[in-house]
């Protein structure tokens, strides 16, 4: 599969996880009253969980990797970037002044172009 195809597909599926991820998180701020970096890691592992088996099935169909370690090395990196949309979470509400919400989407956009590049080298192997 070419690059750019590859990468677009990606970038469907973790856009369609990240939606989902966040509706879990502003409903749980703004209906739950939770706290908005709980609410975060609640949405996040819900998108990773979504964002494995979707991109297993369409994007990296052609991996060789068993799906119990692909998803232990999906989880791997997926906490790794959760560490960092966390930071820039608190970081885009503290320091920046964002709403709860917008720095959510800032910190998720970073986040997701690091982690193509992680899921395919570290996590599907192709």
């Amino acid at each position: 599969m070419k690059f750019y195809r590859q990468a677009g597909l990606y970038y469907i599926v973790s856009a369609l996880a990240f939606v989902v991820n966040l509706l879990i998180y502003g409903s749980l701020i703004y209906y739950c009253h939770v706290y908005y970096l709980f609410a975060a890691i609640l949405g996040f592992v819900t998108q990773n969980v979504l964002d494995y088996a979707g991109e297993r099935m369409w994007v990296f169909n052609r991996t060789r990797i068993r799906p119990v370690v692909g998803y232990a090395r999906s989880l791997g990196v997926a906490l790794t970037i959760l560490a960092f949309v966390l930071a820039l979470t608190y970081i885009g509400f503290h320091i920046l002044g964002l709403n709860y919400l917008f720095a959510r989407i800032f910190a998720g956009i970073i986040a997701g172009l690091i982690n193509f590049i992680l899921d395919k080298k570290i996590t599907f192997v192709v």
